[in-house]
């Protein structure tokens, strides 16, 4: 669930590229980090305290904390855009800033963070 997740294995593979001596390989990297830090259709970043804008809220527990009733995760990546509804072929994320966001897009998993501690591996 989400494109976070691949577009790191991207940015992965851009980098491996790269040390290899790919031509375009640091920016297919680049590419998929700006996207995941602000530059795609929302305008939000993917991953909480990097970047200007953020979505409202998270599907995390943290929002339980006293003062954090977004939920917000410091460092974390969300799942990322999904589509919104099996029937329809559009990306979605949820930025509606009612509490407990939708899981499908708003929760951070380990599989994008593990993805983006490798990309920092790599870098």
């Amino acid at each position: 669930v989400g494109e976070t997740a691949q577009r790191l294995e991207v940015a992965i593979d851009g980098l491996l590229a790269a040390r290899l001596g790919v031509d375009g390989g640091r920016d297919r990297a680049d590419y998929q980090i700006n996207w995941i830090v602000g530059c795609n259709p929302a305008g939000v970043a993917l991953m909480e305290g990097v970047g200007s804008s953020f979505v409202p809220g998270y599907h995390h527990r943290y929002n339980a904390i006293p003062g954090n009733p977004r939920g917000a995760v410091p460092g974390a990546i969300l799942n990322g855009f999904v589509r919104a509804f099996p029937h329809v072929d559009r990306p979605w994320l949820d930025l509606y800033p009612a509490p407990n966001a939708d899981y499908h897009a708003n929760e951070p998993w380990l599989l994008q963070n593990n993805r983006w501690l490798e990309v920092l591996a790599w870098w």
